[in-house]
C-alpha cells in the first residue's frame, strides 16, 4: 500500500503543473501518450489480435478527435448512458464461469469507456484546470481511502467473483472521501452556500460510486485473461489502466454533475 501511495503521490506531481501550465496543445500530446498505454493494455485484456496495431491506430484517432472535437455535451451524454449500462454487464458475470463467457467484442468497449474520458479531460483542463484537478483529487481520495477502509475493516466482498480483494466497507470508505472531496472541492471552487456545498456532496458521491464501476470494469477484463494487473509500468498499482480505471467513469459523471448542476460554462 505504501508503494501505492508513493506512486500516486509522484504522479499527481508531475501532473499538476500538466494540467495548470503546459499550453493545451502539449497536454493533449501527453493525453494521447497516456491514451496509448491504457487502450493497448485494455486490447491485450481483451484477447484482441495485433492489439498494439490496433492501439497505435486508436491514438492516431485520438489525436484527431482532441484537436478537433466540439461536442462535449453529446459525449457527456453518450458516455453517461454507457457507464449506466455497465452494472448490467457486471451483474451478469456473477460467477466465474460466466466471467469467461463474457462476449468477444469486449474490446469494443474501449471505445466508450476511453474516448469521452480522455477527451472532457483535455476539454476540461483547456477551459478550466482547476475542474480537472478537484476529479483527480475527488477519485484519487476515494481510491486510496477504499483502500485502506477495506484493508483494515472489510469483512463483506463486495463482487467476489471479480475482485475478491474489494469489500462493502471499502465502498463506504471511499463513497465517505467522495462525499468529502466533493464538498471541499465546491467550497473551494464554487461557494460556500448551502446549494453548492450539497451539491458538491452529491457530484463527490456519484462520482465515488461511478468509479467503482470502472475499477469492476476493469477487473472483469482482467478476470477474463486471467491476469492480475493490466501491466507493470507503475510499481505499486500495475498497468495505466490499472491507475485510470475510476476516471473513465469517475470524469463523464463528473461533467454531467457541473452540466446538472449549472456549474459547467
Amino acid at each position: 500500500m505504501q508503494q501505492r501511495i508513493v506512486t500516486a503521490a509522484l504522479l499527481f506531481l508531475v501532473f499538476v503543473p500538466l494540467v495548470y501550465w503546459a499550453p493545451a496543445p502539449i497536454f493533449r500530446l501527453f493525453l494521447a501518450g497516456v491514451f496509448l498505454l491504457a487502450l493497448d493494455e485494455w486490447l491485450q485484456l481483451a484477447q484482441l489480435g495485433r492489439h498494439r496495431l490496433w492501439a497505435l491506430l486508436g491514438s492516431l484517432g485520438f489525436l484527431i478527435l482532441v484537436f478537433f472535437w466540439r461536442g462535449g455535451i453529446w459525449l457527456c451524454a453518450v458516455a453517461g448512458i454507457f457507464w449506466l449500462l455497465i452494472p448490467i454487464v457486471l451483474l451478469r458475470a456473477r460467477t466465474p464461469a460466466k466471467v469467461q463467457r463474457a462476449p468477444r467484442w469486449m474490446a469494443l468497449l474501449a471505445v466508450p469507456a476511453l474516448f469521452p474520458a480522455f477527451l472532457l479531460a483535455a476539454i476540461l483542463q483547456g477551459q478550466r484546470p482547476p475542474l480537472l484537478l478537484w476529479v483527480i483529487l475527488l477519485v484519487s481520495a476515494t481510491d486510496i481511502l477504499a483502500l485502506a477502509v477495506g484493508k483494515t475493516w472489510g469483512r463483506k466482498p463486495l463482487a467476489p467473483w471479480l475482485s475478491p480483494a474489494k469489500t462493502r466497507e471499502g465502498l463506504y470508505g471511499g463513497l465517505l472521501a467522495g462525499l468529502m472531496m466533493g464538498t471541499l472541492g465546491a467550497m473551494v471552487l464554487i461557494g460556500r452556500d448551502p446549494h453548492a456545498l450539497v451539491g458538491g456532496a452529491v457530484l463527490g458521491l456519484l462520482v465515488a460510486a461511478f468509479g467503482v464501476v470502472g475499477d469492476l470494469l476493469e477487473s472483469l477484463l482482467k478476470r477474463r485473461s486471467g491476469h492480475k494487473d493490466s501491466g507493470r509500468i507503475l510499481p505499486g498499482h500495475g498497468g495505466v489502466l490499472d491507475r485510470i480505471d475510476a476516471m473513465l467513469a469517475g470524469i463523464p459523471v463528473f461533467v454531467l454533475g457541473l452540466i446538472a448542476l449549472g456549474w459547467w460554462k
